[in-house]
């Protein structure tokens, strides 16, 4: 129509660095699989940047009790995607065991029925807890039915849940606030797995901090909050739920005050004053558990305050009733003196007590000792919150300077006190800059190179080459002593002993083969797939790379297997473990290991059966090939020998023989 103005689209104005900027603030699947799809020039300007969908959020999480890790979708997730790749047959050849099993769990988490269809049509392994733990944590109260319908169990058992796994489930769910899907799982628990689950699933609720599931449980099956609770809830961070675990377990209705430091006091003496024995907690580790979790906000509100629960005044009822007394009236001064006057006549009465005066003085000592200050600055550089640095300002603040100082540099507590502090601070991610405060703060000399050997197996046994490296350029000095380079190599998990690494990438064993000379061999090798850690960089460097002999002293005198056949049983372990066909193909090449199709199938690919299949069929063919040449090889040497021997028989049979000229 004439004079009409045609509307353009305003997005096809902007440039590609706009474009860029935009989805720079969006999901990248959000980018990948739905932005680049809004026209050419979109596409284009995504192209190098986004070209990956993401379906795992990382890292996963360890559950203890099922042995495995819990594996959570991507969000948002790329269901049709998945589906359409992987409802074929085909990308499935390619996966390991694990592999198939990760995926599966993946799909059961995300709350899509179509990726669940696919994953349960093609990924040909067995539902495992795991399987089901994705599904609660997700909430998919669909997924978890029709999951706990086809898993599998012994045809004479209940086709309720077993105590263990029922345990990890409910705590599973109740940490993720699956509020349903906890109900479930708690109605289909064993009768006398209910209490368990039960319990699994409050400390679960306190650790996530849903208030709901809690008085969900309280409500209905009368559970009541315990001290390891409140400790779940400090550790895990979840402030609110700490302050209310703490108003439940102390309240009186003398008292509806407000949660302080000098509430809990008078609560604590006005109870004990009229029940004699209540519940008890060693406050030592609530304090530490709120040092390592709770942002030190928190830490500042309750770091001053006696929980009341470890005080024993059932021998000071008036002193009780006048702390209660005072605080009702707001005179919190009155309140606090009173409630430690109680606490002091109480302490000749618990001395009196077999181990009572023990057991009080480990107490204070855990609070205010040199061992308990140790403790709580472990905590704080070893946090996990990221204002642990603040937290060690605030610990600064309350014990003096002089004593701080003391407490990191070892003075107060010794070397072994030092380390822990050094260990503590090489746990979380960032372990190198917190690392770099304690050096900074210790100032060198000492004992330093001793102190930090502990931090430095911690960072072996992580897999973190930095991190050790920094310790030694930086802490160490020389560490030339032949014992400890072998404690690091165990520690880095492939030593050969009890306490193996938790992973990690090539460069920590790099590092030690530089640095400490340290000469790797089968046994590491072994010792690296017998900790579960067959399908790593790690295992793939010590294939090319150990090459030092067997020291027979430290071979253990109950294994039956001789060194010189342990490539093999590396090579079986890997398999099982799921490990690709480059790794095995390095293990046979290079160690001339033979291949095992039984431990295959138990883990690999099909790709990597259809690899051995025919890696055995080549080998097969070229022993045919050697078998036919050495007939034919022995057949020539023995023809001349033979043809004047048969000629002289003929000769003889019939008169010379019939000659052609």
């Amino acid at each position: 129509m004439a004079g009409t103005k045609h509307c353009e689209c305003q997005w096809k104005r902007l440039t590609p660095e706009l474009v860029q900027s935009i989805a720079a603030f969006t999901h990248p699947n959000d980018a990948a699989g739905a932005l680049k799809l809004v026209d050419h020039e979109t596409c284009s300007a995504l192209r190098s940047s986004f070209n990956t969908l993401y379906m795992a959020q990382k890292p996963p999480i360890k559950v203890w009790r099922l042995r495995g890790e819990l594996h959570r979708a991507a969000l948002p997730w790329p269901g049709v995607d998945f589906a359409a790749h992987w409802g074929r047959p085909e990308p499935w050849l390619a996966l390991t065991l694990p592999q198939r099993r990760r995926l599966l769990c993946l799909a059961a988490s995300s709350g899509h029925a179509p990726s669940l269809d696919a994953a349960l049509a093609h990924c040909g392994c067995t539902l495992t807890p795991e399987v089901l733990a994705a599904a609660a944590a997700a909430g998919n109260m669909a997924f978890c039915v029709r999951l706990m319908a086809m898993r599998e169990r012994p045809p004479s058992s209940s086709s309720r849940l077993p105590i263990n796994v029922g345990e990890a489930l409910a705590e599973i769910a109740a940490q993720n606030g699956q509020l349903p899907v906890l109900q479930l799982l708690l109605a289909n628990c064993e009768d006398f797995g209910i209490a368990p689950a039960v319990s699994a699933a409050a400390r679960g609720a306190c650790a996530g901090g849903h208030l709901d599931v809690l008085a969900w449980l309280q409500q209905v099956h009368g559970y009541s909050p315990k001290t390891r609770d409140v400790e779940a809830a400090a550790r895990a961070g979840q402030v609110v739920m700490l302050e209310h675990l703490l108003g439940l377990l102390f309240e009186t209705a003398y008292a509806p005050l407000a949660i302080t430091p000098a509430r809990m006091r008078f609560v604590a003496a006005f109870k004990r004053a009229n029940e004699g024995n209540g519940r008890r907690c060693n406050r030592r580790l609530l304090l530490l558990a709120m040092i390592h979790g709770c942002p030190v906000e928190a830490l500042r509100r309750h770091y001053s305050c006696r929980p009341p629960w470890r005080w024993r005044l059932g021998g000071a009822p008036g002193v009780a009733v006048a702390a209660a007394a005072a605080a009702a009236a707001g005179n919190w001064e009155v309140a606090d003196s009173n409630a430690e006057l109680a606490e002091e006549r109480t302490e000749p009465e618990a001395s009196r007590r077999p181990g009572g005066g023990q057991q009080q003085s480990a107490t204070d000592e855990g609070l205010s000792s040199s061992a308990g200050l140790v403790e709580q600055a472990a905590a704080a550089v070893g946090s996990a919150t990221r204002c642990w640095a603040a937290k060690l300002d605030f610990l600064r603040h309350r014990w003096g300077g002089a004593v701080f100082d003391q407490v990191l540099r070892g003075v107060r507590g010794g070397l072994e006190a030092s380390a822990g502090i050094w260990a503590a601070a090489a746990r979380p991610a960032d372990a190198l800059e917190r690392l770099r405060w304690l050096r900074r703060e210790h100032g060198g000399g000492g004992f330093l190179a001793d102190a930090v050997k502990p931090a430095a197996l911690q960072a072996a046994s992580e897999g973190r080459a930095a991190e050790l490296r920094y310790l030694w350029d930086e802490c160490g000095g020389a560490w030339e002593d032949d014992d400890f380079v072998h404690r690091l190599v165990g520690a880095a998990g492939c030593g050969g002993g009890a306490g193996g690494g938790a992973g990690g990438d090539a460069g920590v064993l790099q590092l030690l083969a530089e640095r400490g000379n340290a000469a790797f061999t089968v046994l590491h090798a072994w010792n690296e797939v017998r900790t579960g850690n067959g399908t790593g960089t790690r295992l793939e460097w010590l294939v090319e790379n150990a090459t030092g002999e067997v020291d027979m002293d430290e071979w253990d005198q109950q294994n039956v297997v001789p060194p010189d056949v342990l490539w093999g049983c590396v090579w079986e372990e890997a398999a099982r473990q799921g490990a690709d066909v480059p790794l095995l193909r390095a293990l046979r090449e290079l160690r001339g290991v033979p291949i095992d199709l039984g431990a295959l199938a138990e883990g690999g690919s099909e790709e990597a059966l259809e690899w051995a299949a025919a890696e055995l069929e080549q080998e097969a063919q070229a022993a045919a090939a050697a078998a036919a040449a050495a007939v034919q090889a022995q057949a020539a040497e023995q023809a001349p020998a033979q043809a004047p021997e048969q000629q002289a028989q003929l000769e003889a049979a019939g008169g010379g023989g019939l000659r052609v000229r």
